[in-house]
């Protein structure tokens, strides 16, 4: 087989990735089914475009001048597709016959999730930082003097575990987010009553919601045949942690004297539980 046999070959096969040939002017000789879907066009149409009329991409562009310019493989990544709303891994590598051959590896997914990630790092330092700051105020405070009052003293080792409930919430959902990244989460799906998985959930954030003078009600589905009859396909442990999660958020920014409500009901598509 010829190169330019292989490098057709190369280009029929079918994967995610896109591959793109072209010579030292920057036109496009050929292209994969995946790089013609990426510009939008056939891959008839985009042989003798160049690189920039093709794909519209600058970085792109400038990465196969460098490959050319220098001989050499260059990588780097380019914004593509419709709205360039997908990220690419590029490399360009220079072909013994004249040209470069482009592979284009889609990581949009990847660099979504390490975004998601330093979100999620930013968002939860903020969220701990409110709480130490309080519970060190508090601290500083009572190591003043401010124990020697009973009533104050009291006030403030209420804040302060209310503070540390808060944090061992934030705690919680940490791990809880390692296990599903890391892929160690093993649903056990089981013939789960609602009303006992909200009673649970009840149970739990009660005294959280007590010492934030929030009172907990469990609202069930109109019918009271229901409770021990209507059965939901899930596993009980994700599903009271997830409404717990959710339960704890509503104590959290309830006004002293409000109220939170779980609860559930039955639809022919199934049961939704629920919190508010």
């Amino acid at each position: 087989m010829t190169s330019a046999e292989t490098l057709s070959a190369v280009l029929a096969r079918r994967g995610d990735d896109a591959l793109i040939v072209i010579d030292d002017q920057l036109r496009i000789r050929d292209a994969s089914a995946e790089a013609a879907a990426l510009a939008d066009r056939t891959v008839e149409q985009l042989r003798g475009l160049s690189l920039i009329a093709a794909f519209g991409s600058t970085p792109l562009d400038e990465l196969a001048k460098a490959a050319i310019g220098h001989h050499a493989i260059r990588s780097g990544e380019a914004a593509l597709g419709q709205m360039s709303t997908r990220q690419f891994e590029a490399q360009a590598v220079p072909l013994p016959s004249g040209g470069l051959l482009l592979w284009l590896h889609d990581v949009t997914a990847a660099r979504r999730g390490a975004q998601s990630r330093r979100d999620i790092v930013a968002n939860i330092s903020h969220e701990l930082r409110t709480p130490l700051a309080s519970i060190k105020l508090l601290a500083e405070t009572l190591a003043d003097g401010a124990v020697a009052d009973a009533e104050i003293g009291r006030e403030f080792a209420v804040q302060i575990q209310r503070e540390v409930d808060h944090l061992a919430q934030l705690v919680d959902e940490l791990l809880d987010l390692s296990m599903i990244e890391s892929g160690e989460v093993a649903l056990v799906i089981e013939a789960v009553l609602p009303r006992r998985v909200l009673e649970d959930v009840a149970d739990r954030i009660g005294p959280i919601a007590a010492r934030r003078e929030v009172s907990v009600r469990i609202v069930g589905s109109g019918r009271k045949s229901d409770d021990d009859r209507v059965r939901a396909a899930a596993d009980p442990a994700r599903l009271s942690q997830a409404l717990l999660n959710l339960a704890h958020n509503a104590v959290k920014y309830s006004r002293r004297g409000g109220e939170v409500r779980v609860g559930w009901d039955s639809t022919e598509a199934g049961v939704r539980c629920w919190v508010a």
